[in-house]
Parts: structure tokens; C-alpha cells; sequence
């Protein structure tokens, strides 16, 4: 009997794999589905580029502008507009400019946005 339970003793840890166990499995799944919830939820990655498609638009949404807001706080960058664009959850739809006289210019044929929103209400 007590040689059993010393084989038993030696033997307990034998076949354990730390990168396969149930539990790191666990955390693996977890980590891949928050990344894929807060990539489609966010119009704007970590970086402030946008989703999907990888591009460094200003918030003015011209795809030939160099940036024209003042360098964010946060990352620096000229493209930022007040909010800073990494992790952002949110696009801007109206812009006030000076050469509009102050009143909201609507954003209207902006091709991320209306990726976004379309990504957000497709039925998966």
C-alpha cells in the first residue's frame, strides 16, 4: 500500500504541460475574444490608425491632410482633434472650421465612419 501511494506521489506531475493545461487554454481564449470585442468596437486601434484598415487619417477625415489640429498631449500626433484617436470609441461627425463662419460642417460621405457603423450594425 504505501509503495502504491509513492508511485502515485512521483507520478502526480508526470504528464502536466504548463502551455497546455486547462487553464492557460483559459486565458488564451479570454485574451483572443476581449481583443476581437475591442477591435470591433473601436473605430481606432491602439495607435490611433484606423481598424481594419490600417490608415492614419486626420479627424478631419481629408485623406491628403498632413494634420491639422495642434500635437495631442498623448501621442503627439497633429491629427489628433481634442480626443485623442488611440482607443477612441467614437468618430466625429461635425467639424467647426474657421472658414465655414463657425457653423457645423457635417461630415457626410466619410468612408471610415460609414465602415464603421456598418461593421457595428451587421448581424453576425
Amino acid at each position: 500500500m504505501a509503495d502504491r501511494l509513492l508511485d502515485d506521489t512521483r507520478n502526480f506531475l508526470e504528464n502536466f504541460n504548463p502551455n497546455t493545461s486547462e487553464r492557460e487554454n483559459r486565458k488564451l481564449t479570454r485574451m483572443i475574444y476581449q481583443q476581437s470585442v475591442r477591435n470591433r468596437s473601436r473605430p481606432y486601434d491602439e495607435k490611433g490608425l484606423v481598424n481594419g484598415s490600417g490608415e492614419d487619417l486626420c479627424d478631419c477625415r481629408r485623406p491628403d491632410c498632413p494634420g491639422c489640429f495642434f500635437p495631442c498631449k498623448k501621442c503627439s500626433s497633429d491629427k489628433c482633434g481634442p480626443v485623442c484617436r488611440a482607443n477612441r470609441k467614437f468618430v466625429y461627425k461635425y467639424l467647426l472650421t474657421p472658414t465655414s463662419g463657425n457653423t457645423p460642417v457635417d461630415i457626410d460621405e466619410d468612408p471610415v465612419r460609414d465602415r464603421y457603423y456598418r461593421r457595428l450594425t451587421r448581424k453576425e
